[in-house]
């Protein structure tokens, strides 16, 4: 019997086997090299690219479409273009350039996709986002008001910066635009400890064209200061491709984006422009666009609008967050008519304008008042701000004006010559150094005193202005902390009067002045300057000056003492004994205290010993304000692992401490308190790193006990006031060296033990300072040293 054929059954076989047949045709858009030139590739194809669209070549190596034609596209390559050949097959990924955004990327290093290239391992960040995106519209925006502190008293000042703004930093080749810039990131870093999240600055500087060693001399200042935490560096070298430095600058923005998206606050600096304009002109020639003024693209402006319009303060609805862009320009001879520096010039909404000639005259930061400009800036500054960059600002045009008048003539009359010498005296007050940033209150608090104090003022040399203005901002820091916070605010006349008056009614709680050592050693900083009583003196005791005794010469030199008599309220005669703490010696070569000597040593492994009638212990001291976690992990593995906060008792009092013991019947009479951590910003207390958080808390001026908890793993314990001549203790030589330094006065200490637990003497501490080449003295040394001054 045949079998037959069923024709509907092989219909419905085939059928099936079509219906699960699973090889679908996959469209792909491809296109083949024709050429590569200098990162430049032409490529036959790519029908339906689309601009900025990411393509791979066959190797591997990433480009962006830059260049479409009827039937080829330019294309950028993003890496090593001697892996493109001529021939290989490129594919279009249907997608534009991401890089990884978030807090993820803080305190690291990455290149211009967002690659790492530190040694920090892989970023598992959450989000990303495209690099070209649209700039927030009107309505999305709000008006710049809220200041952004840079730290630097001339910016801040008188041109100021607020969030969401765009200043330009324009000048010459190594006159100091990067350090302006790495002042303001720092800066953020005492504000940023003392806010909220969302009222955090978070900052982005990218480096574009630069040396590797450069960049790496700046990230290390940023980790010295602590302002890698909060900061991401992106890099596109001297030695990367030009398109990688095209794009560093649009990937550093997208990173700052995040946080104003989120309705957070980030600052961004491009440093800098014109190199990335030359890295565009180098690309744009190559894929053979018409050159227009000085060979660049005829869309230059367009590349650096679009990037700089990004930057704003956004609205309520949107978050209230901020952007706020700092863009570097360098400039040929000071000529800032040039193509690029006049673009951004008119993009941006100021410039600070920096010149070789007063760089050279030694008036750093180098910055020309005369042009440069903020134009939203002052709608940001705090109203105390305001209220003295007026007179600031007056005095400083006087000054220019009269300047160059003077040279023609010797016989001036006494209002020329008053305004002269005021301005030289404010071209000293706002010069400053690099990586030292100002908080906003001591800003005001010097330019309050300069514009109503000059009549004194101007008795001290202008050469020893900058130790003048250290230790009158130490005095307030010590003596009056309030005074300063609330300058961070308006000045109104309560406040002027605490200035003038500095508020001797809180002397006067704590007993007879003649008594108070504490209180007469700092307010002698700011009375007496250069062996004279300054006419404020009169207000702050509320009598009058009879007489001056033994002054010798023009100076007053550390630890001088000076006798006063002045009238009191009875008509009775007083006399008050001074011990002058701050003295102002023209003479560099009379300097008592080396930093380069054990007492002027502010580093780790400072040893003070005791004499051999006492217990003959070693020491490890530390000043507590240059304290870092690996100084407590020192002093934990070769001390005792207990750590002792050594400082005054204005300290205390800020913190609200009370001793362990009411009254002390130890030996040796040791002041501690109970025990403290910081209340935030650290876990158990115990690593190096929380001990250090806690330590600098407790030393901060600003902070006050509801910034502590008790009790905890730091020991505070309290310098006689007597200081070591009337206590031979480490914790009176500690505070003794810190005062002497004219640091904060307070210090961190450990005692040094041996291997099986017992204490180190004067021969082990010996080959102990030998081995770790840490600088050895005595207490004995220190007092004697003491006495000599005294």
């Amino acid at each position: 019997m045949k079998n037959s054929i069923n024709a509907s059954e092989v219909v419905n076989i085939i059928k099936e086997k079509v219906e699960t047949f699973d090889n679908p045709i996959k469209r792909e858009n491809i296109g083949e090299v024709i050429s590569v030139t200098d990162g430049i590739t032409l490529v036959y194809g790519l029908e339906k690219a689309k601009f900025g669209e990411k393509v791979s070549f066959a190797s591997g190596v990433e480009g962006i479409v830059l260049d479409l034609d009827h039937d080829t596209a330019g294309i950028v390559v993003l890496g090593n273009d001697r892996d493109v050949k001529e021939g290989d097959v490129v594919k279009c990924s249907g997608d534009v350039v991401q890089v990884p955004v978030g807090h993820e990327l803080l305190g690291r290093v990455v290149n211009a996709l967002g690659d790492p290239i530190d040694d920090g391992g892989e970023i598992r960040a959450k989000n990303k986002m495209y690099i070209e995106s649209k700039a927030p519209g009107i309505i999305d925006r709000k008006s710049v008001h809220e200041p952004l502190q840079t730290g630097i008293k001339i910016i801040d000042l008188l041109i100021p910066i607020g969030r969401g703004q765009r200043e330009l930093i324009i000048g010459d080749r190594q006159i100091g635009k990067t350090t302006i810039a790495i002042d303001t990131i720092i800066n953020q870093k005492k504000i940023n400890d003392e806010v909220n999240e969302n009222q955090k600055i978070y900052c982005v500087y990218v480096a574009i064209g630069q040396k590797i060693s450069t960049v790496a001399k700046v990230v290390n200042k940023l980790k010295e200061s602590g302002a890698l935490e909060y900061t991401t560096v992106v890099v596109a070298s001297a030695s990367d491709c030009a398109p990688m430095q095209f794009l560093a600058p649009y990937t550093g923005c997208t990173i700052g984006e995040f946080f104003r998206d989120n309705g957070m606050h980030c600052l961004v600096v491009y440093d800098d422009l014109s190199k990335h304009a030359v890295a565009y002109r180098q690309m744009s020639l190559l894929l053979r666009r018409p050159p227009g003024r000085e060979a660049y693209p005829g869309d230059i402006f367009y590349v650096h609008s679009r990037l700089l319009e990004r930057a704003a303060k956004m609205s309520d609805e949107k978050g209230q967050g901020s952007l706020t862009a700092l863009p570097i320009i360098e400039t040929q001879a000071g000529d800032v008519s040039a193509y690029v520096p006049t673009n951004v010039i008119s993009i941006t909404d100021g410039q600070i304008f920096l010149e070789s000639e007063l760089f050279h005259k030694g008036f750093r930061p180098a910055v020309n008042i005369g042009l440069s400009v903020s134009r939203v800036g002052s709608a940001a500054q705090l109203k105390s701000v305001k209220k003295v960059a007026g007179s600031i600002k007056l005095s400083l045009a006087q000054y220019r004006e009269l300047e160059d008048f003077a040279k023609f003539g010797s016989d001036l009359d006494a209002t020329v010559q008053l305004s002269l010498n005021k301005g030289k005296y404010l071209i000293e007050l706002l010069k400053q150094k690099q990586y030292s940033p100002m908080q906003i209150e001591e800003q005001v608090l010097l330019m309050y005193i300069f514009s109503n104090l000059y009549g004194q003022l101007n008795k001290v040399q202008v050469s020893n202005i900058n130790r003048f203005e250290c230790d009158l901002i130490n005095y307030f820091q010590t003596v009056h902390p309030g005074v300063l916070k609330k300058l961070s605010g308006d000045m109104n006349d309560d406040i002027k009067d605490d200035i003038l008056g500095i508020a001797i009614s809180d002397a006067r709680d704590q007993g007879d002045l003649s008594e108070n050592a504490e209180y007469h050693a700092a307010r002698e900083r700011l009375s007496f300057i250069e062996g004279r009583i300054i006419e404020v003196e009169s207000k702050l005791s509320h009598a009058e000056v009879i007489e001056v005794k033994n002054l010798s010469g023009d100076t007053v030199m550390f630890g001088a003492t000076v006798t006063v008599s002045m009238l009191g309220d009875d008509n009775s005669e007083i006399e008050y004994v001074y011990k002058i703490v701050g003295g102002y010696e023209a003479d560099a070569s009379k300097q008592l205290i080396s930093t380069d000597s054990p007492l002027g040593s502010a580093l780790i492994g400072k040893k003070v010993v005791d004499d051999e009638n006492r217990e003959n212990e070693g020491d490890l001291i530390v000043l507590a304000e240059k304290l870092e976690p690996e100084h407590v992990a020192f002093m934990v593995r070769y001390g005792t692992g207990i750590v002792c906060l050594a400082m005054t008792k204005v300290h205390m009092k800020r913190l609200g401490l009370s001793f362990m013991e009411k009254k002390n019947v130890g030996e040796n009479h040791t002041a501690f308190t109970t025990s403290i951590d910081a209340r935030y910003g650290i876990t158990t207390g115990v690593s190096a790193e929380d001990r250090t958080k806690t330590i600098h808390v407790a030393i901060d001026k600003n902070r006050t006990q509801d910034d502590i908890i008790t009790p905890g793993h730091i020991f505070p314990v309290i310098a006689h006031e007597g200081g070591v001549e009337q206590r031979a203790g480490h914790t009176e030589a500690s505070v003794e060296i810190a005062k002497l330094v004219g640091c904060n006065h307070s210090a961190v200490i450990c005692e040094l033990v041996n291997d099986d637990g017992s204490m180190m003497r004067l021969p082990q501490l010996l080959e102990f300072a030998e081995q770790h080449n840490i600088k050895l003295t005595t207490i004995d040394k220190l007092i004697s040293y003491v006495q000599n001054l005294n």
